[in-house]
């Protein structure tokens, strides 16, 4: 490649990786602390250097020495600390990583690539890291986009609130950074049907599309609740899960063990997405939960992206990604950006 260059930290499996590969940037690094992780980027993506480790540990000025200097930083930094749903969160403590969005504001100040991507959950800006994100990349570079954007309406099969700030140099001269503009979501039934006839680990199958395995009671539970959106109020009382009996249990986590709708998108793809007990993860019209490949192409995976390691190292890879095709728009628009015409 000879296109602009692209360091990608908290790199993930590489969702962000491949948007911007595909749109014509060249990665030269990944670092990522999670080991299945990093080999499922380095198998997919291909940088120069994958560095596996705490990021904290790492010198950005040496490593830019070693592999050459990025035009663009970008960063998916853990949104755990930022969630309404973390236990640190809701107990007042703090968490162990939430310091993280400010190494990354430390290698943009350090590195000051023409360029930097930020990426996180909507809770971070009520957080006093995000003021503090902010002010440490005023210091080098301009925010030139900041917005709450719905990450599916790119193509992907799911919906995807996240935070995205884009900054440029402050040296660079002032142009309208020209967003990009959504194209819509795909269904589920429009994405899932192209595995109909692949049954989940045969031979034909494509990487990763692989069941976990269930209990006689929850696969009895699946057949009994309806195709296509149906949900676990259809299940007489006695095959309910005990916590979700009597009028309490009407009322919590209303949306487990509920099937996806074929017409729609998928609400969400959390880490959750293999076990029909922690959201609406049941296949639309089989009765088993969604395989890993299923999950990977609502999150819009091609697939011949195979992700490495053990079944159990999928849930966070595919949960936690980046939509590859919207990183490819918001890598486009970046690189207009940079490079008019």
């Amino acid at each position: 490649m000879s296109g602009p260059t692209l360091f990608d930290l908290f790199a993930g499996a590489g969702g962000l990786g491949k948007g911007f590969a595909d749109a014509g940037f060249e990665p030269l690094l990944a670092v990522e602390i999670r080991e299945a992780s990093a080999r499922t980027y380095a198998r997919n993506i291909r940088p120069r250097m994958v560095l596996r480790g705490d990021i904290r540990e790492a010198d950005p000025e040496e490593i830019a020495r070693r592999v050459g200097r990025p035009d663009v930083l970008a960063g998916c930094p853990p949104c755990q600390p930022f969630s309404r749903l973390n236990p640190h969160r809701r107990r007042g403590s703090a968490d162990p990583r939430e310091d993280l969005p400010l190494v990354f504001a430390d290698w943009a100040a350090r590195l000051k690539p023409k360029a930097v991507l930020f990426e996180n959950v909507p809770g971070i800006l009520s957080h006093p890291v995000y003021r503090r994100l902010r002010e440490r990349l005023a210091e080098t570079h301009r925010v030139v986009f900041e917005d709450v954007v719905d990450l599916g309406a790119y193509g992907a099969a799911v919906r995807r609130r996240r935070l995205i700030l884009i900054a440029v140099l402050r040296d660079l001269p002032e142009r309208a950074f020209l967003a990009p503009a959504p194209c819509g979501h795909r269904t589920v039934g429009e994405v899932l049907a192209r595995y109909a006839a692949l049954p989940p680990g045969s031979p034909e199958a494509p990487p990763n599309h692989v069941l976990r395995r269930i209990t006689p009671i929850t696969r009895e539970r699946i057949r009994r609740i309806p195709k296509n959106g149906g949900n676990r109020f259809a299940l007489p009382e006695p095959l309910r899960v005990l916590c979700h009996r009597g009028p309490r249990g009407d009322r919590m986590f209303r949306d487990v063990l509920s099937r996806l709708r074929a017409d729609r998108p998928a609400p969400y793809i959390t880490t959750g997405w293999h076990d029909v007990y922690r959201g609406r993860y049941i296949h639309p019209w089989e009765d088993r939960p969604l395989t890993g490949r299923e999950a990977a192409a609502l999150m819009s995976f091609p697939d011949d992206f195979v992700f490495e390691g053990p079944f159990r190292s999928w849930t966070y890879q595919i949960g936690e990604a980046f939509p590859p095709v919207a990183a490819r728009r918001f890598a486009e628009a970046v690189r207009f950006l940079l490079l008019p015409g």
